[in-house]
């Protein structure tokens, strides 16, 4: 069993939650899939994966199948999350302990773009310096006569 094979198989929420039933006490498949919100199948088949992970094992009571955790089984797990937990703390080069580094949050975007530099030629937003149809006046249309088309 590896620490991969144990996150994987306690990746899934039910698994979890059969994996925590288990660790109260032993318990059948029926007794499991009577609490959870799956098909007994479904229970079945989450226990093949913490079994093939090596976090639970089965006996045979009759026509049963009675689940157990694998408690000694967990010690890889204890081990890498020492071994993680173990590190010492960083250093700066004086000696001391580095001090933690503060977080930066992103500011969220304007609803506008930051205006122009000077000299910049602005940028126009739809429906912004438009001049209206109204001010296009006689003098600024081609005269067109009203006679033949040619």
């Amino acid at each position: 069993m590896t620490c991969q094979q144990v996150f994987a198989a306690l990746a899934d929420p039910t698994r979890r939650l059969i994996f925590e039933t288990l660790a109260t006490a032993p318990r059948a498949v029926g007794e499991l899939a009577a609490t959870l919100p799956v098909s007994r199948p479904a229970v079945s088949q989450h226990l093949k994966v913490l079994s093939d992970a090596g976090l639970v094992s089965m006996r045979r009571d009759g026509v049963r199948n009675i689940y157990t955790v694998r408690k000694a089984e967990l010690a890889v797990l204890r081990t890498w999350l020492e071994e993680v937990g173990d590190e010492p703390p960083a250093t700066d080069a004086h000696g001391g302990e580095e001090p933690a580094q503060p977080t930066v949050q992103a500011e969220p975007a304007p609803d506008h773009p930051p205006p122009a530099p000077a000299g910049a030629p602005a940028m126009m937003l739809p429906g912004e310096g438009r001049v209206p149809a109204r001010q296009y006046g006689a003098a600024t249309r081609p005269a067109v006569s009203p006679g033949k088309v040619e």
